[in-house]
């Protein structure tokens, strides 16, 4: 008898007695197979798949553990492959099912995404009564478009618990909160929990929240003034863009400019800020800087400071132009007020 490994299609083709405890547990290994399968063999695939959805239910094949560790049957790693190299159709109650699991390998999203319905949802909801961020992080990126209202609702009521290691989680859902501009969403949860609130706080001042500016502007003043920054943990500074802000702003674009020797350090962050505030506080605040010095290197201030002053001597001449072509009736084309 050969002992050579089976293929995808030779495993199909026989008994499911002797060929489903192979080809459940190479899942991984095999669902790379599932293209080069005639119908007829994709239709078995998925027969097999259904046969094998446990009575009890999807989460019987889970058991979720403290951190980010769970054990996982062999079936149910049969279907977060088989399944989406498939794009296997489900029901509503399957969907809901495999969502809250709070398990998710990298190909399940993307199908259960394909797959979602409002019923999907409907049911997700009646089953989605655990605290745990892995279950609420599957959820929400398995759910496309727009997150319906009614499942930020449940999140922000129902998510409450986590460990240190759960930061990807956490991220995932403050950066798809943000990029809809839920606002209030983050608000709630980061209300809701002190711990939340650190980690969603750079989302919020993203978004222009005040209350997180505040508190993120004194921390980064703080960790410039004793530690090495790198700039992708500040691009929450995009949520600063008023002039309001311009005191705080200078302040953190000198204390970088003191020790900053990573060219790619925050201060870049800090300058762009500025630029797209502009005006002539700006371009006063520049001035005073290069007057007074408060670091060594302040002349070259003068750089991002003159691109700030050429682009509102544009801007005001731009305005001028047009003023003047309507009293004297000169049409102006676009491009000569630009």
């Amino acid at each position: 008898m050969s002992n050579s490994v089976r293929s995808l299609a030779v495993l199909l083709s026989e008994d499911r007695e002797n060929s489903d405890p192979e080809l459940f547990y190479r899942g991984q290994e095999l669902s790379r197979q599932v293209s080069e399968l005639p119908l007829e063999l994709r239709d078995e695939l998925a027969s097999r798949l259904q046969d094998a959805w446990p009575q009890k239910g999807f989460a019987s094949l889970i058991t979720l553990r403290e951190a980010r560790s769970f054990s996982i049957n062999v079936a149910a790693v049969a279907w977060l492959t088989y399944g989406p190299a498939l794009d296997l159709a489900i029901t509503a109650d399957q969907w809901a099912a495999i969502a809250v699991s709070g398990v998710s390998l990298d190909e399940s999203a993307g199908w259960l995404r394909r797959q979602w319905t409002p019923q999907a949802l409907s049911r997700t909801l009646e089953l989605a009564t655990s605290s745990d961020a892995r279950v609420w992080e599957q959820i929400v990126s398995s759910t496309p478009g727009r997150l319906p209202d009614a499942l930020v609702e449940a999140l922000t009521a129902r998510f409450r618990t986590f460990t240190d290691e759960q930061t990807y989680e956490i991220h995932r859902i403050g950066e798809r909160l943000a990029a809809e501009q839920r606002t209030d969403a983050l608000r709630a949860l980061s209300d809701a929990d002190p711990r939340l609130e650190a980690r969603l706080r750079g989302f919020l001042g993203h978004l222009g929240d005040g209350v997180a500016l505040e508190s993120l502007f004194q921390e980064l003043k703080g960790n410039l003034a004793t530690t090495s920054v790198d700039r992708d943990s500040v691009q929450w500074l995009e949520g600063a863009k008023d002039v309001r802000y311009l005191p705080e702003l200078f302040e953190c674009l000198f204390l970088a400019r003191r020790k900053e020797t990573d060219p790619f350090g925050p201060s870049g962050v800090i300058e762009y800020v500025i630029a797209e505030i502009g005006g002539e506080e700006v371009v006063a605040r520049y001035d005073e800087a290069i007057s007074s010095r408060p670091f060594d290197g302040a002349q070259f201030l003068r750089i991002p400071r003159d691109r700030v002053a050429q682009r509102e001597l544009k801007s005001a001449g731009s305005a001028a132009a047009l003023e003047l072509a309507e009293v004297v009736g000169v049409p102006l084309l676009p491009s000569e007020v630009q």
